[in-house]
């Protein structure tokens, strides 16, 4: 995602033996940053972890890693995502919606919010390797 930041410079001309201001002119610029990409780590523990998950619900959690919040491992998955995923998975949105109620009975979600989940970062993480352990002890108090 992007971002526009707006600069603005005052260009003041003015008459050197009287000090009276002839001209004045504010220039203002539009200056569109793209957001660092970061590159992300994805962890499976061990396959044990994902025993018993569908073809669909493994699908499922990786089509999520893009959409990962940095450092937070929180998604938005209001309707405008699940309707994304299932057009990408080629599901219906009912199918998205019980995956996402599988997952969170599996611990592999948690919900934090009204249509914001936390992804297990036991699983996928996408962030500074620094926060992992901090956000694992966090997860792990949640889960409890």
């Amino acid at each position: 995602m992007a971002k526009i930041f707006t600069s603005s410079t005052k260009t003041n001309r003015v008459e050197r033996e009287t000090g009276e201001l002839l001209e004045s002119v504010e220039t203002t610029y539009r200056v569109l940053k793209k957001q660092q990409e970061f590159v992300y780590s994805m962890w499976f523990g061990n396959a044990k972890t994902t025993e018993g998950l569908s073809v669909t619900e493994l699908r499922f959690l990786l089509a999520l890693s893009p959409f990962l919040a940095f450092d937070t491992g929180e998604i938005d998955l209001s309707t405008v995502l699940r309707k994304r995923l299932a057009e990408e998975l080629g599901v219906t949105i009912a199918t998205i919606r019980n995956v996402i109620s599988k997952l969170v009975k599996l611990k592999y979600l948690q919900k934090m919010e009204s249509g914001i989940f936390r992804i297990s970062p036991f699983l996928l993480y996408k962030g500074d390797l620094g926060n992992l352990i901090p956000l694992r002890k966090e997860f792990m108090k949640h889960a409890a």
